[in-house]
């Protein structure tokens, strides 16, 4: 992206461009009228183009305004279903390595809390100039996947 803009603005035109109007879209966000009319310049600035035009009461998209319209319903659209698509990544890896008993896997620092409230795992812990932190799946089950069981076995 050549010019960097700020995603936020985005959104704030969307809602715009759905709601047809700046003071529907101020109600919706509950924001001033002002501060989501600024937003939407700030947008336009960055961009270089004006997006929304005035059309009696209310406003209409530019061919500009239309194009990013396409864009950004398109981007809310993968934004909304982000949440649903990590669960089930986590739930896969979950499934993957706990389906026999026990697993332990890295996990992000920032996946932690995440992991813990919806993910029935422990926290097994850090390790010394690891960033990433060890999580246990099910350790009240009997140990069976063979990386576990080769992982525990004595060393030679």
């Amino acid at each position: 992206m050549s010019t960097p803009f700020n995603y936020k603005h985005l959104y704030y035109f969307w809602v715009v461009a759905k709601e047809g109007g700046i003071s529907r879209a101020a109600e919706k966000l509950d924001m001033a009228v002002q501060t989501v009319s600024a937003q939407v310049r700030e947008l336009e600035r960055s961009l270089g183009y004006a997006l929304l035009k005035p059309a009696g009461r209310g406003l209409v998209l530019t061919d500009a305004g239309m194009a990013a319209m396409q864009q950004a319903d398109h981007i809310f659209q993968l934004g909304e279903a982000l949440p649903a698509l990590v669960r089930d990544a986590v739930s896969a890896l979950l499934k993957t390595f706990g389906a026999s008993g026990m697993g332990v896997f890295p996990a992000a620092e920032w996946a932690h809390d995440d992991l813990l409230a919806h993910c029935a795992v422990s926290r097994l812990g850090p390790c010394e100039g690891v960033t990433e932190h060890f999580f246990a799946i099910g350790t009240e089950k009997k140990v069976q996947h063979p990386l576990v069981l080769r992982l525990l076995q004595p060393a030679l």
